[in-house]
């Protein structure tokens, strides 16, 4: 049966949570505590907003809130995070890879192929989007950087690398899991935008601008409307401005997710926690011990109303 992706919103993904928990608390009637890492920290702090006496407490980990299709803050927050000489690795990678494009990208091409990839942009574009999103991925997944081959790495290091940290199958037609997200992201969540002006005399194609990649990329193929708007994260705002419901955030501080907070409030029902160094993994045990019975004694203060 074919997707009706007109379907896929963030306010009928908050119902099905309610219709859930609306029969589990005929089981479970105690208190309830509603969480979720990335996307599903989104997903977690809107629920919130759309039911917002289903549960007690609310812990949204690493949750961003991409305010367009290709927020731009993305990039802005790679130029300054963390230490500057990891920085300049990962982009002295970035270039050397794109600079060894005609030994890398055959055998990066003969992966995909005898992984049965299909792309829907020529293949030297994919090796262009895969090189582009590096930076963002080796933040966020917390890489450390002597880990990222040094500009004298031979080609079969440099592969190898390539395959772990920057490796084509996101794009993979044959294969995306992840779709539902992406078309979330094209109307509703946003996404992060690709700084390629550092890289534009490396690229397969000097005029490539990488707008609308999510269309290119990742999106169902077919007449569907996919524009952005706003409007829920405008409402999720104004809610985290004036609920009396409690959420708890925790992000990671060189994570590149952290680039898109939600704005700050002053309502002492939402809280925020940054960990130090952390990435994209950061939970409340990985804090130190102070902070870490800090959070705990204000979700069992909230819990305890």
């Amino acid at each position: 049966q074919d997707t009706n992706w007109n379907e896929v919103t963030t306010q009928n993904a908050a119902y099905d949570m309610h219709y859930i928990v609306t029969q589990l608390r005929t089981i479970y009637p105690s208190k309830w505590i509603s969480t979720g890492g990335s996307k599903d920290g989104i997903t977690a702090s809107l629920y919130s907003m759309y039911y917002p006496h289903d549960v007690d407490v609310a812990v949204p980990y690493v949750a961003p809130f991409c305010l367009t299709q290709e927020d731009e803050r993305g990039y802005m927050f790679l130029q300054t995070v963390g230490k500057a000489h990891k920085r300049a690795r990962i982009y002295n990678w970035q270039r050397e890879a794109l600079s060894r494009r005609a030994v890398l990208e055959p055998m990066v091409k003969h992966y995909a192929d005898s992984m049965n990839m299909r792309f829907t942009v020529p293949f030297e574009m994919v090796y262009d989007y895969c090189v582009l999103d590096y930076d963002f991925g080796i933040w966020m997944r917390g890489i450390d950087e002597n880990e990222i081959p040094q500009p004298y790495a031979s080609d079969e290091q440099m592969y190898e690398h390539f395959l772990q940290y920057a490796n084509p199958d996101m794009f993979d037609r044959n294969n995306m899991p992840h779709q539902t997200y992406y078309v979330q992201s094209a109307k509703e969540l946003g996404n992060y935008a690709y700084n390629f002006e550092p890289f534009k005399d490396l690229l397969s194609d000097v005029t490539l601008t990488t707008k609308g990649y999510l269309k290119e990329l990742y999106l169902p193929e077919g007449d569907w409307d996919f524009s952005y708007s706003d409007e829920a994260y405008q409402r999720l705002f104004r809610f985290l401005d004036t609920t009396d419901c409690r959420l708890l955030f925790i992000y990671g501080e060189t994570d590149a997710w952290t680039a898109f907070p939600f704005p700050e409030t002053k309502n002492e029902n939402i809280r925020k926690y940054i960990l130090k160094d952390g990435c994209h993994y950061s939970k409340i045990q990985q804090f130190d011990e102070p902070t870490k019975q800090e959070i705990m004694s204000v979700i069992r203060d909230w819990l305890s109303d």
